[in-house]
């Protein structure tokens, strides 16, 4: 499996400073400037450093890479990309199931949230799919032991799906967040229905005995393109109002 190491690199710790601004005369009053004085991102947030109005964000050659606005730290409307790998703009909607909020492509129809959000985006003349789902798990199998739960968790996704290869990148969220209950993996599938595909999955014990599962089923051969979408998602799941991953803006980038 090749994935373009700027989009493994979006997912790596950034190591950064935050900078308020407080002059009124400012489009934004924030900053987010690397430890070699590189501007990452600049936007408005409000008096809890949440993100509510325009952003802004750059990439290591100091380009725009993307921008939009968000509605108390979720992406809102349409967002542009300038990337040649990804969409050049999507309309993200807000979705508030169970106890969760987050954005999904308005391309991504639901369909159905009973036990778990699932939701579903056809690609136009194309025989292909993506399936998003997000759930909760109180008081989950194998003991409340989750280095137990995902050795079953994976080995149950490897058999149904015929999967050949993951990458592992738990490691870098974990360094990141300081999260110790984390598993982050992406895997390479293959069956004679449906041919190639990708599965990416994201599980965190969000508390003990509470286990949140999000995972991105995709058809699509740009396994770059989903992966950058994946993390634009997860970037701003909110539980109980409360971000799912913890995060200074920016580390996720």
């Amino acid at each position: 499996m090749c994935i373009d190491k700027r989009v493994i690199k979006g997912i790596c710790t950034v190591v950064c400073i935050l900078v308020f601004l407080s002059c009124e005369d400012k489009k934004y009053n924030y900053e987010l400037i690397s430890e070699e004085g590189e501007l990452l991102m600049e936007g408005n947030v409000n008096k809890n450093f949440i993100p509510n109005g325009e952003f802004v964000f750059y990439n290591d050659k100091k380009n725009i890479e993307s921008i939009g606005v968000y509605d108390n730290g979720i992406k809102k409307g349409e967002w542009k990309y300038f990337l040649h790998y990804f969409d050049k703009e999507i309309i993200w909607r807000k979705h508030e199931i169970f106890d969760f909020k987050f954005p999904l492509s308005s391309k991504y129809v639901i369909k159905d949230f009973d036990s778990l959000f699932y939701a579903e985006k056809i690609f136009s003349g194309a025989n292909k799919s993506n399936f998003f789902s997000i759930r909760r798990h109180d008081k989950y199998d194998v003991d409340n032991d989750f280095d137990n739960y995902c050795q079953v968790f994976v080995k149950d996704i490897i058999q149904k799906n015929n999967a050949r290869s993951n990458i592992d990148f738990s490691k870098h969220i974990k360094d990141t967040f300081g999260v110790k209950n984390l598993l982050f993996l992406i895997f390479d599938c293959l069956d004679d229905q449906r041919g190639k595909y990708y599965f990416l999955v994201l599980l965190v014990e969000k508390e003990p005995g509470i286990l949140v599962e999000v995972e991105l089923f995709t058809m699509n051969d740009s396994i770059d393109r989903e992966i950058y979408f994946f993390k634009e998602v997860i970037s701003d799941i909110y539980m109980n109002n409360d971000l799912l991953l913890k995060k200074r803006w920016g580390e996720l980038r």
